[in-house]
């Protein structure tokens, strides 16, 4: 039988990824909270008729429909009422991860560059996939940019990042690609999760950061590659 190649990481490389492993298995959605902020279990969205807490009660209007009916308020006012109700929904996470030959480079902790890169991939994909999100993840290599499968489980995700990686960073970085990509494909309301080095973003890139932060949270992570002139 073939055996699949898989991606083969650094002793501290492969630390981190252990730790975010057995996160996968113990994190609970107050740590998951806490440790991002924008993640947590069922969270809030903008959609209507949801079974939350109330947002808003306005008097009923052409559209509205008979299950968001407030009894006691019409009640009280003579008219018919509605409440608008928060929505606890699955979201989108889409990680966009910069693997040019870029990302071969060295870091202070031993680690190669897409080493941390995808551990902070990982990071993001458990806590996403512990809320029931969707998680897609964009990989550029120079101009070629990998749609790669989704995942439904935080082991397929990082099966899947690790065999992208073992057959990429072979091209120069083209940031712009990347986040042209990103523009084109990704759905509203979502959170995106940029990863590259420092040197990568430049000032003419901020439009479209702009642009992608009008309907998504958006999350950047830079890694800094070593300084050889450090002492």
């Amino acid at each position: 039988m073939m055996r699949t190649k898989r991606l083969v990481l650094s002793e501290p490389a492969k630390a981190v990824r252990r730790k975010i492993e057995l996160l996968d298995q113990r994190i609970d959605l107050p740590i998951a909270r806490k440790a991002l902020g924008l993640l947590e279990g069922d969270h809030p969205s903008h959609r209507r008729f949801g079974t939350g807490d109330v947002i808003d009660i306005h008097a009923w209007q052409p559209g509205d429909e008979a299950r968001m009916m407030n009894w006691s308020a019409s009640a009280r006012t003579g008219q018919p009422m509605v409440s608008s109700r928060e929505r606890t929904s699955s979201s989108h996470t889409w990680i966009a991860l910069d693997t040019s030959i870029n990302m071969n480079g060295a870091c202070v902790s031993e680690e190669s560059l897409y080493e941390v890169a995808s551990n902070s991939a990982c990071f993001f994909a458990s806590l996403s996939l512990k809320r029931h999100d969707a998680v897609s993840l964009l990989c550029a290599d120079g101009k070629n940019v990998i749609n790669v499968h989704a995942a439904s489980n935080f082991s397929d995700f990082e099966r899947n990042l690790d065999y992208t990686l073992l057959n990429t960073r072979k091209n120069t970085r083209d940031i712009d690609a990347l986040l042209t990509s990103l523009l084109k494909n990704i759905d509203n309301n979502g959170l995106v999760v940029l990863i590259t080095d420092e040197y990568a973003l430049q000032a003419h890139n901020a439009e479209s950061l702009r642009k992608i932060t009008q309907n998504h949270k958006l999350v950047v992570i830079v890694i800094s590659p070593i300084n050889p002139f450090d002492s």
